[in-house]
């Protein structure tokens, strides 16, 4: 698909003067939207996992309030893959990337559920994805559509799947990646 369009993020910050000195902080309360042509995109897309795009975008919001951090880059893919372990290894820093499934139950835990599926990816800055891009064959394909959007703009990005004959090696040592990136 490869569709591109900007998230819209409403109450990010706190802004309040006392003494003459401004100071500005995260909105616990803030939350994001897409305008709603966008939204009906996405909303066909996670129909089949039983929840729209309002619902994604608050587990998200209330992931950034946990992280601290607002992803410059909302990743979407239409289906679910076996790339948990790939992403969690190629990672620097656990939240410079963040990712999840969209029938990952919110009880989720590896010893009941195992490792989890990846359908959407966060990443953190447009830095951490140029050189994600030229280094992964799962991104690389992608930043001709994004090296141009601005930095002071969230975006949200519907991806075409994996190449497949990459994702038939990659889904095989999911697992082992998996479990190794957490015993780290």
């Amino acid at each position: 698909m490869n569709d591109l369009f900007p998230l819209f993020i409403f109450n990010e910050t706190i802004k309040s003067v006392k003494n003459g000195r401004t100071t500005i902080k995260y909105n616990p309360e803030s939350f994001s939207a897409l305008d709603d042509p966008n939204s009906e995109i996405v909303d066909k897309i996670l129909q089949k996992y039983n929840f729209d795009s309002d619902e994604l975008l608050w587990k998200i919001d209330s992931s950034v309030r946990v992280q601290n951090f607002r992803p410059w880059l909302i990743i979407l893919y239409e289906k679910e893959y076996k790339l948990g372990g790939y992403i969690s290894s190629i990672r620097k820093n656990r939240t410079d990337i963040l990712f999840s499934a969209y029938s990952i139950p919110d009880d989720y835990s590896l010893e009941k559920h195992g490792v989890p599926l990846m359908s959407f990816i966060c990443i953190k800055n447009k830095s951490i994805f140029k050189t994600l891009s030229s280094q992964s064959t799962l991104f690389s394909p992608m930043w001709k559509y994004l090296k141009d959007a601005s930095e002071k703009v969230y975006w949200v990005f519907i991806s075409q799947p994996p190449n497949n004959k990459w994702y038939n090696k990659a889904k095989v040592h999911d697992e082992d990646l998996y479990m190794k990136s957490i015993t780290l």
